[in-house]
């Protein structure tokens, strides 16, 4: 599955509510502020024999935290990645995999053409995905938006066209 062609799909909508934005920098700040806070707890530690070992430690979890955070901030800022974000809720939208049996392609081709939800959750799910349903949606599932694709000479094909469902 591609999340671009499909997050593509979403932004040409004609209502032009969702747009590409990039990820909130919170959870790589607080991932390098934890580097930091560690590299800060690491000098309190006495300096003794009996603490080598874990100041080693802490020093090293202190470092690679770090640098996770700092990693992690330079490719929120600088990347080219962004993520489906719904204007008009003002939330970003989740994306998730279904994968259904290959004998199920006629039903779900079916509910998915008629963005009937409910009974799609009805339909026997498995780890193979033979068929798969993506689905970008809002957190209050006020805004969905699916597609089915078939796994079919190692690529996959889509089943259906994107089906916007708003509630």
């Amino acid at each position: 599955m591609d999340k671009n062609v499909i997050g593509g799909a979403l932004y040409a909508l004609p209502e032009g509510d969702i747009v590409r934005r990039r990820k909130p920098m919170t959870i790589p700040t607080i991932v390098f502020i934890s580097g930091i806070a560690l590299i800060g707890l690491n000098c309190f530690l006495p300096d003794t024999a009996d603490y080598n070992n874990l100041r080693s430690s802490v020093a090293l979890i202190a470092m690679v935290t770090l640098f996770t955070g700092g990693a992690m901030s330079l490719i929120r800022l600088f990347g080219s990645g962004g993520v489906p974000y719904h204007t008009g809720l003002g939330c970003y939208l989740k994306y998730s995999e279904t994968y259904y049996d290959k004998s199920h392609v006629a039903i779900v081709t079916k509910l998915v053409n008629e963005g009937n939800l409910a009974l799609l959750a009805d339909v026997k799910t498995t780890n193979v995905p033979s068929v798969t349903v993506a689905r970008y949606s809002s957190p209050d599932e006020s805004f969905v938006a699916i597609q089915a694709f078939e796994y079919v000479d190692l690529e996959d094909k889509p089943l259906t066209d994107l089906k916007v469902i708003r509630k």
